[in-house]
């Protein structure tokens, strides 16, 4: 049996702030998570402590099947110490990243013009 170690990462201490509503500090997230993931196979993702999140925060989860070979999110990154809004933010960028996955031209087809500003 393979005992795979898990590291927690802490998003408030990652970005300093009590807010994970940037792009600019999902990045810096991700990168954490990457590199954990290289080290350990997993990660587990600690919100305690923010306060508040939007879905741009959220958009580097996008790159996890293509970083980790068609890997699914929840299967390398467990969440915890969450709210509930940030359980149902999780869920919907999941599903849109799945939808971008299988056809990657039909969703920026559908949803493209409505991300650009």
């Amino acid at each position: 049996m393979v005992n795979i170690l898990t590291n927690t990462l802490n998003i408030c201490k990652i970005i300093d702030s009590e807010f994970a509503v940037s792009f600019e500090n999902g990045e810096k997230v991700y990168s954490e998570i990457k590199r954990e993931i290289g080290n350990h196979g997993k990660v587990i993702l600690s919100f305690a402590g923010i306060s508040k999140a939007i879905p741009a925060f959220f958009s580097f989860l996008i790159l996890v099947p293509e970083d980790f070979e068609g890997s699914q999110i929840r299967d390398l990154i467990e969440f915890k110490d969450m709210s509930e809004d940030h359980e149902n933010i999780i869920d919907m960028v999941i599903v849109h990243t799945q939808k971008y996955h299988q056809d990657p031209e039909a969703y920026n087809s559908t949803f493209g013009s409505m991300l650009e500003i």
